[in-house]
């Protein structure tokens, strides 16, 4: 507002020239991002880029000595790394298990395994080449730091009483790491709206290409009748968008 003001007085004292540049300041919200806000729908994630900052993060640990602390930090990332590159539900992310729904498939090469959908057919990604290296330090390193020699659970994400991660932790590390990477809270369901918007974005096809992303029955969630005709299409182009993206 003092920059508006500012404007408005030198074009008082200065007329013939063009001042609005001065209230351009930068970072200013666009209109649809007032607009977005004014009711009261805020924007959704940029997913990519939150994953590859929480990629970047576990890279960025791996030169610090190995602790407890480090360990639960460098999980923390992995979760919202591999949330917002495949955008599972909260229940899916946190009944991962190994070898039931995180798959070694070759050298290097993992698959997720989503049994419980909304349409009821598994979602079987495989794991984007960013995550990769990054999965397989926590498995080699930080996870088995966290079991401290205990049994066992057979648990992807382990707390730091070397238990399974409870469900209801997700959303407190949701917020916290959303904060750090993004400077907002993030939640599951967030993420998966941030992926659906941006895929929507893409096109005509791209709220179907979201269906099969999320696993939905239909479009309806996403605005449009869904086609179950072509559906093998869109989840196809799906899988190729993951593979682009693989690069993170």
């Amino acid at each position: 507002m003092a920059l508006v003001h500012l404007s408005l007085v030198i074009e008082a004292m200065v007329p013939g020239n063009d001042w609005r540049w001065v209230r351009k300041t930068p970072g200013r919200p666009s209109r649809a991002d007032v607009r977005a806000i004014a009711d009261g729908k805020p924007k959704p994630p940029d997913t990519i880029q939150i994953a590859a900052d929480a990629i970047d993060l576990c890279i960025a640990l791996d030169d610090t000595v190995p602790s407890i602390g480090i360990a639960l930090e460098y999980r923390d990332a992995l979760i919202i790394a591999l949330a917002c590159y495949h955008a599972p539900r909260l229940s899916n992310l946190a009944e991962i298990q190994m070898g039931e729904h995180l798959i070694s498939i070759s050298d290097s090469a993992w698959r997720l395994r989503i049994r419980r959908t909304k349409n009821s057919e598994p979602l079987t990604p495989r794991l984007g080449a960013g995550l990769v290296p990054c999965l397989e330090r926590y498995l080699q390193i930080y996870r088995p730091l966290l079991l401290d020699g205990r049994e066992d659970h057979g648990f992807l994400w382990v707390n730091q009483r070397s238990l399974p991660l409870a469900p209801s932790a997700f959303r407190r590390v949701f917020q916290n790491m959303g904060r750090r990477l993004a400077g907002v809270g993030l939640s599951p369901h967030g993420v998966r709206h941030g992926m659906a918007t941006g895929l929507m974005q893409m096109g005509a096809g791209g709220i179907r290409i979201a269906a099969a992303a999320l696993g939905h029955r239909g479009t309806a969630s996403v605005n449009q009748v869904y086609d179950r005709s072509d559906i093998s299409v869109f989840a196809t182009e799906w899988k190729r968008i993951l593979k682009k993206r693989q690069g993170l």
